[in-house]
């Protein structure tokens, strides 16, 4: 890796004439310092008392968490209209799906005992309605 700033060739005439090289003694930072305020005086002044009366801040003393200890459900900003309606949606969809189990369970219990008492055999009767693959006797 190349350091910047090593001459590598002597300056030639048509470079022109060489400038004033800046004094060594000269440091920008410390004419910035000089006009710059002095940052140890605000540390090392004494605090002076502030304004008394309605101006002065509370003491400080540690927070209160038990003000919201009771939880908050996320319905509760909810007007109870709306979460009725949910309540209500969701019973409703809950009965429709047991009536339809139950509609299938007594279907499939049906169905095993016309098997079982022979009225109606699988394998037996294949030809086809129009509905598909049921047999004539409708089982």
């Amino acid at each position: 890796m190349r350091t910047p700033h090593i001459k590598t060739h002597h300056p030639a005439q048509s470079d022109g004439p060489a400038g004033e090289r800046v004094p060594l003694s000269r440091n920008p930072y410390d004419e910035l310092a000089a006009l710059a305020d002095n940052p140890l005086e605000d540390f090392l002044t004494e605090d002076t008392p502030g304004p008394q009366g309605d101006d002065a801040e509370e003491p400080w003393s540690p927070p209160n968490h038990r003000r919201g200890s009771r939880r908050r459900n996320r319905a509760t900003g909810l007007p109870i209209v709306v979460r009725a309606l949910a309540w209500v949606l969701t019973l409703a969809c809950l009965v429709t799906l047991a009536d339809r189990w139950a509609l299938f369970y007594a279907e499939h219990k049906a169905s095993e005992r016309l098997t079982r008492s022979g009225l109606c055999r699988t394998g037996v009767g294949t030809a086809t309605t129009g509905r598909g693959s049921a047999s004539p006797n409708g089982c």
